[in-house]
């Protein structure tokens, strides 16, 4: 793949774009122990402290979960309009009115509302985050610092959880609306991180020329091997080269909905993490908790070094097809093998599953560079928040559907429901691979 790019921009480990990582890197940082420190405390603090029922939290959260489905491509078209920064620190500000908010509400409707606001604006962030990582560095450092960020955020959501359990043991109102309240400035915190990347984009975005106006002749059309995820082609209504202003909007091109509709089935890894698991660990192999909880440790702590590690690599761009390739067979052996522990005593059970466990958390991972570098590929320049809002919509999507498609179908059916999920996952991956093939357009006449 070639980057058409001034030189004067600056490249991955040149001192401005590592500065960029690092200012997102603590801003993500500071958020994610805010985001951590109060995760496990809104439910339990609304039901057992304020005195709401947990059908009446449920049903918030529910319709707060259907409006999260809806905004991101909205918000996204706001953001291609009106200006990025602008878009996304208002959307953090707002996040961290809500939570303040949280701290000081005892009226059903006001949490009401807070929570359909919070829930909705959730689902915009992380795709507003992905567009200002890719204005902010060149294609090759793109991926490395989603990885970076990726690890960071995992690392401070940990340490933020395990603080929020602790404070939860006081079983004080104070302190748990502290908590509450500390997320709330936590998003203020990260959105003065972005207003200053904000100026420097601005400022890059001055320097570098119009790719349009860049010579045809600087395109290296044999770069991309054929049929391979990186492949180069146009035709159209494909989402065009990075700059272009013809691309269509994100609900008329129906290729890229549907590689965010398979991008989706291979995010069932998420949804089979934290929902599937646990519950087939104790209420089918009949394992101990205690050593469920220590294998999700154990997919925590492995997330957090392989996100380093990958983003230190270079050249996984080059490699997307592989490491598509590598994901897919990795979930689908790990349906292998949770099929295989129904058969065995406790003891192989237990080693099994942390086998299992292991390969599932590589291969979800592997699965995040992956769709980053897709949604990177795919978007357009002048669309490029709205392209990414609807890529982000497939993890959405499955989060509410994931669940009951994982319990009542494959921990219902057994072996057959492992079977099945296995195939999804294959039927997903070649999918996957056979859309995004055409994730780059060509600048040179088709």
């Amino acid at each position: 793949m070639t980057v058409l790019s001034d030189p004067r921009t600056p490249r991955p480990g040149r001192p401005a774009a590592a500065s960029h990582v690092r200012w997102l890197g603590f801003g993500a940082a500071v958020d994610s122990l805010g985001t951590g420190l109060s995760t496990v405390v809104v439910l339990l603090y609304f039901v057992r402290i304020v005195g709401f029922d947990v059908v009446s939290v449920t049903v918030a959260m529910s319709v707060g979960a259907v409006l999260g489905l809806l905004t991101p491509i909205p918000v996204g078209r706001l953001a291609d309009r009106v200006g990025l920064v602008g878009v996304y620190v208002g959307a953090l500000c707002l996040r961290g009115v809500g939570f303040l908010g949280y701290a000081l509400v005892d009226d059903y409707a006001w949490f009401f509302g807070i929570t359909v606001l919070l829930m909705g604006l959730e689902t915009t962030t992380s795709s507003l985050q992905q567009s200002l990582v890719a204005g902010l560095l060149d294609e090759a450092g793109r991926v490395r610092a989603m990885s970076l960020i990726s690890a960071v955020r995992n690392a401070a959501i940990g340490a933020g959880t395990l603080l929020g359990g602790l404070a939860l043991a006081t079983d004080s109102r104070l302190v748990d609306a502290s908590l509450l309240a500390v997320n709330g400035l936590s998003f203020f915190v990260f959105a003065a991180v972005v207003a200053r990347l904000g100026r420097r984009l601005d400022d890059e975005g001055k320097r570098t020329p119009d790719p349009g106006s860049a010579d045809p002749g600087s395109v290296d059309e044999g770069s991309a091997e054929p049929g391979s995820v990186d492949a180069v082609s146009a035709e159209p209504g494909s989402a065009g080269p990075a700059g272009t202003t013809n691309a269509p909007p994100v609900l008329r091109n129906l290729r890229f909905l549907a590689l965010v509709g398979a991008n989706g089935l291979l995010f069932l890894h998420d949804s089979v993490l934290n929902e599937l698991l646990p519950l087939w660990m104790v209420t089918a192999i009949g394992l101990s908790p205690v050593v469920m909880s220590v294998l999700l440790v154990v997919n925590t702590a492995l997330s957090v070094g392989l996100q380093v590690l990958f983003g230190r690599m270079n050249g996984l761009v080059s490699r997307t097809r592989e490491l598509l390739w590598a994901s897919v067979v990795l979930l689908v052996v790990f349906c292998a093998l949770c099929v295989a522990v129904g058969r065995m005593p406790t003891g192989p059970a237990v080693a099994v599953c942390a086998l299992a466990v292991v390969l599932l958390t590589i291969a979800e991972n592997i699965h995040s560079v992956v769709s980053w570098e897709v949604s990177f590929a795919w978007a357009p320049e002048a669309r490029r928040s709205e392209y990414m809002a609807a890529f982000s919509m497939g993890y959405g999507l499955q989060r509410v559907v994931g669940p009951v498609f994982l319990i009542g179908v494959v921990l219902a059916r057994g072996d057959l429901g492992w079977l099945v999920l296995g195939a999804v996952f294959a039927l997903a991956g070649s999918g996957f691979g056979a859309l995004s093939r055409r994730a780059k357009v060509s600048n040179s006449p088709a």
